[in-house]
């Protein structure tokens, strides 16, 4: 080997704003998990908050990497940013993910980012790109396409169907009328056959005033349920912080519901389908470019009134509950670790 030849060093940070339950926090983790070994084990993962509960479950679940810390890393070869903030950091080569293509993410992204130009910029979603390519231009960074989150599973434990029979729908999210919650009960009343298993708590939240919010929805959905007589299908469990473990939710579920009014991706939607269930997702979630009508699931329109969107839902949903496994797994396969996300996305 010529002693002119240098090899670059491989030290990268990934910097994020906290490690609570959220979509971009669990993104972060599975992005380090997704990297070869010998990039994972020099990487430092930097939380700008002591709010880590994803975290503690991630390393009990073999997660690892160089060095978690809450101190700003001293000489890193490169940012990876996720909702962080570079604020008196040495300047180092800075890539960026967008997450959110909603109003909220937008004047974040603009108040947090205005004086940065020259990122390396990727979204999860060809929505989330599409909402900021101005944005790109005016600031001079190389967009560099769409990187989706890589899900945890890749297996096939959908629920055997039968027509006559119960139909288990999957659900997954905050308690926020945004994400489709108040829907629920009026699916229930529409359609006797369906059993909805929905993941959800008003603790998944470090704000306490997201907390009550959170609080305040739950027991409005718990009423309307009581009120339509539909509370003994109504299956509402407390969303765990495990990042790396969704199958136990999805087990014997017969299609997975995903009805917000606008996600950057929709991580559980993508789950599902690596475990071999069909989604059935809003046209606004990122995941709809995923989703094939008739393969492996369906795209519905948004509705702000949840009894037209509850109406909407239930015809495409027992629709999807016919769909093939196999099919669900193969559109999943380059998002699946398990799978070929590696060789796609490295």
């Amino acid at each position: 080997m010529s002693s002119s030849y240098h090899l670059s060093r491989v030290n990268p940070c990934f910097v994020t704003h906290n490690l609570a339950l959220g979509g971009a926090q669990t993104a972060v983790l599975r992005y380090i998990s997704a990297l070869p070994e010998w990039v994972r084990e020099r990487t430092t993962l930097y939380s700008q908050s002591d709010d880590m509960p994803l975290l503690d479950a991630a390393e009990k679940n073999g997660f690892s990497c160089g060095e978690v810390t809450r101190e700003a890393p001293v000489d890193p070869s490169s940012w990876f940013l996720s909702y962080g903030d570079l604020s008196g950091l040495p300047q180092r080569p800075t890539s960026l993910v967008l997450h959110s293509w909603d109003d909220a993410g937008w004047r974040f992204i603009n108040r947090a980012y205005d004086d940065l130009e020259g990122m390396a910029v990727a979204g999860v979603s060809q929505k989330v790109l599409d909402r900021y390519s101005d944005w790109a231009k005016e600031k001079n960074h190389d967009v560099v396409g769409v990187l989706t989150p890589p899900v945890s599973e890749f297996c096939s434990v959908k629920g055997q169907f039968d027509p006559k029979g119960r139909i288990v729908v999957g659900w997954m999210g905050r308690p926020l009328e945004s994400k489709g919650l108040m829907t629920l009960p009026y699916l229930l009343e529409a359609e006797p056959r369906m059993v909805i298993r929905a993941w959800t708590g008003s603790d998944t939240a470090g704000l306490k005033y997201t907390q009550q919010t959170q609080a305040e929805a739950l027991a409005k959905v718990k009423g309307l349920a009581e009120k339509l007589g539909v509370t003994d299908r109504l299956d509402i469990r407390p969303l765990d912080f495990n990042p790396f473990n969704y199958r136990h939710r999805l087990d014997g579920c017969h299609v997975l519901l995903g009805n917000s009014e606008k996600e950057g991706f929709l991580l559980t939607a993508s789950e599902a389908l690596s475990c071999g269930i069909p989604a059935v997702v809003t046209n606004t979630c990122g995941i709809a470019d995923f989703i094939e009508n008739g393969v492996n699931g369906y795209l519905i329109d948004w509705n702000s009134n949840p009894k037209k969107l509850a109406k909407t839902a239930a015809k495409a949903l027992l629709k999807a509950a016919t769909l093939s496994s196999v099919d669900c797994l193969s559109s999943a396969a380059d998002l699946s670790l398990g799978a070929n996300y590696a060789a796609a996305n490295r």
